[in-house]
């Protein structure tokens, strides 16, 4: 900050801010998950009018360790327990997770599946710096070291105290409320 390399106001830049600044090459770098794998796409990049290249690159690393995530999935499917056709959406959902759906989503998203010997459509990926990148997504995903729910905690129950105070609830009472929660041992 002392230098003006940071703006002071760079915790409150959203997602939409930094990715306009990312993309027109004013920011040197975005942090973000495998979801943005198509990012690395030329294809994708001159469709939205983004014209710098880009890589993806794991971290954090630990000196002497190799880079991994959580295994946690990006996308997922669900059927509600209401619909008239359960069924087929089951046979759907295998078709996607399990049969020749993954390569469909896979090649027309440009995301990075658990798929063991998935490789993308070469036109998708036209530079080096982009083949490299797709590889290193791939495997660091290959090798989840946990399988840690990581927004559980934010969700249930906080997520919901947050929300409720967001409504207009009172501040107080509901962390009164989400620590009664904490203390009744359900997440330890």
């Amino acid at each position: 900050y002392k230098k003006d390399i940071l703006a002071q106001d760079t915790l409150d830049i959203d997602n939409n801010s930094i990715s306009e600044l990312f993309y027109s090459g004013n920011a040197a770098m975005m942090v973000h998950g495998t979801w943005m794998a198509g990012i690395l796409s030329e294809p994708y990049r001159e469709k939205n009018n983004i014209n710098v290249e880009i890589g993806a690159f794991p971290y954090p690393s630990i000196s002497g360790n190799q880079p991994t995530t959580a295994a946690t999935p990006d996308m997922f499917f669900s059927v509600v327990n209401y619909s008239d056709h359960q069924e087929e959406a089951f046979k759907l959902m295998d078709f996607f997770i399990l049969g020749e759906g993954i390569d469909l989503l896979a090649e027309n998203f440009l995301i990075v599946p658990g798929k063991v010997g998935f490789e993308p459509d070469p036109n998708l990926l036209t530079t080096e710096i982009a083949r490299q990148s797709y590889t290193s997504i791939a495997d660091v995903l290959s090798n989840p070291q946990s399988a840690l729910r990581q927004q559980d905690f934010l969700t249930t129950p906080f997520g919901k105290v947050l929300q409720g105070i967001a409504l207009g609830a009172d501040v107080r009472s509901s962390l009164d409320d989400f620590q009664k929660e904490i203390d009744s041992g359900k997440f330890e």
